[in-house]
């Protein structure tokens, strides 16, 4: 596993706490078989095992040692096996398990750990009453979870909207997402989240100050809208104030704010709509954003 780019909190897992202009080595990491960046830390699944490196002020890592020091190489999280999946969120992290329980740990503010409190957790704790989840995307400060029978569970932060349950507080326990049904899979923007449903349809909720929910509106959102011009989403990503999308042709589309050129079409201008970065045929299936930047990656 390769990793680049800043530094100073570890979380390019080299062993240093050094800006990396090129590729390096992340030590002792092969045979990964997920990846995610969470603000300053890192988490990766290794034959069932979860590795965390970098920024440890909010006990992101999960290693159940009382340090705030940063992490230079991976390090096992306490307690895990049989992990399927993980997110990262800016502070907090999260892992679910093959047999579809989830698990949190680190920074608890907003109920973002799920676990009926919002104290900061140094290892793994299991979200109570949730089971037989199928996949997880998580935010900034929220996580949403998508269950074997397709109902969406969310938790965290909900002042933009973000848990979709018709309310702007926080919840530190899991709650229906209101007014969804046959979902086919989930993602998390920084506050915003976003569901394919089985016919190939798209809903969005969350913030919405820069348009990034793309139903053609400034106003947050606290339950699903559907996108009807949003067809054929294979996968999407978003920053603050920005969201991009895969789409089955092999295009990459994008809405929000585009002033750091994160939209990918050429210019630094604000689309009234969608915008395209690339064209169908591309070969692009998935799309990657950092939580809080403006850098976009497909692939």
């Amino acid at each position: 596993m390769l990793s680049w780019g800043a530094g100073r909190t570890g979380q390019l897992g080299n062993g240093t706490l050094t800006a990396q202009s090129f590729p390096v080595t992340v030590a002792g990491l092969s045979g990964v078989s997920e990846v995610s960046a969470g603000l300053n830390h890192a988490l990766a699944v290794k034959g069932g095992r979860v590795l965390a490196w970098g920024g440890n002020a909010s006990k992101q890592l999960g290693t159940g040692q009382d340090t705030t020091n940063p992490y230079k190489v991976p390090v096992p999280v306490q307690s895990l096996d049989k992990v399927k999946d993980v997110g990262a969120g800016c502070d907090f992290s999260v892992a679910l398990r093959q047999d579809g329980t989830v698990w949190t740990w680190g920074k608890g503010d907003n109920g973002r750990l799920g676990t009926g409190n919002n104290t900061t957790r140094e290892t793994p704790q299991k979200v109570p009453d949730l089971v037989d989840v199928e996949s997880v995307a998580v935010g900034c400060d929220h996580v949403l979870a998508l269950t074997a029978d397709g109902v969406v569970k969310a938790w965290g932060k909900g002042a933009e909207g973000q848990l979709g349950n018709d309310a702007t507080t926080d919840s530190n326990k899991a709650v229906d997402v209101a007014h969804l049904d046959a979902v086919a899979r989930i993602f998390a923007t920084s506050a915003s989240g976003f569901a394919v449903l089985d016919d190939g349809s798209l809903a969005g909720w969350g913030r919405n100050t820069e348009r990034q929910l793309g139903d053609g509106t400034n106003a947050h959102r606290t339950t699903p809208v559907v996108l009807d011009t949003l067809k054929g989403v294979q996968s999407i990503a978003g920053g603050a104030d920005f969201t991009v999308a895969a789409l089955d042709d092999g295009s990459v589309i994008g809405w929000g704010t585009n002033a750091a050129a994160q939209l990918g079409d050429g210019t630094t201008t604000n689309p009234t709509g969608t915008t395209v970065a690339l064209p169908p045929g591309s070969g692009i299936t998935h799309v990657a954003t950092t939580l809080t930047g403006k850098s976009v990656f497909a692939y």
